[in-house]
């Protein structure tokens, strides 16, 4: 018995072993042209090395740092961290259901500092939380929330001039705030 065994993993070995070797051949007897390699510029190789600027920090809702009433927003956030400033909310679409799930989207403007340098960007956002009680938008008793904030292409001005990105927002229930990271590409 054990040598029939032996027999049939030999020569399953042995058809693995024969089937990658004919895959090899293929690709080494294919035309030159397959075995072009392209040229890479050396600013292609530091915006590859670089990649994108991640950055994190906390939020929590405005406390009278942010001018909701002159940007005319339903509420603003407050950010420190990597990103320095106010984001100003703006709801477009919501949804409560009766379990307790709710849906919100909308647009963002964020007025603020990074690394020390003033710039402002646009964003289009889209909310998830779980609550005790959802009914006619009031919400009440926090489970659990997060977004995602997409910054809006050609939006940014000053130091965020030319920026793309995303960033994720998640609800600390115990502490109110709101832990964010996410990324600047330029």
């Amino acid at each position: 018995m054990f040598s029939q065994l032996f027999k049939l993993i030999h020569m399953k070995n042995l058809s693995l072993f024969l089937s990658f070797s004919m895959v090899l051949l293929m690709m080494a007897c294919g035309t030159e042209e397959n075995h072009i390699t392209p040229t890479v510029e050396s600013s292609d190789l530091v915006q590859t090395r670089n990649g994108a600027i991640q950055v994190s920090g906390v939020g929590s809702f405005d406390d009278g740092n942010c001018d909701v009433e002159e940007e005319e927003a339903l509420f603003a956030l407050y950010i420190t961290g990597d990103l320095e400033g106010c984001v100003y909310t703006y709801v477009d679409e919501f949804d409560c259901y009766p379990s307790g799930t709710y849906r919100e989207s909308g647009r963002e403007y964020f007025v603020g500092t990074y690394d020390g340098e003033f710039g402002t960007f646009w964003m289009s956002y889209n909310y998830i939380g779980k609550f005790e009680d959802c009914e006619d938008g009031i919400l009440v008793g926090t489970i659990f929330g997060r977004c995602q904030h997409f910054i809006t292409n050609d939006s940014g001005t000053g130091i965020f001039e030319g920026v793309d990105g995303l960033f994720r927002f998640e609800s600390d229930i115990s502490s109110g705030t709101f832990e964010y990271n996410g990324h600047l590409a330029y």
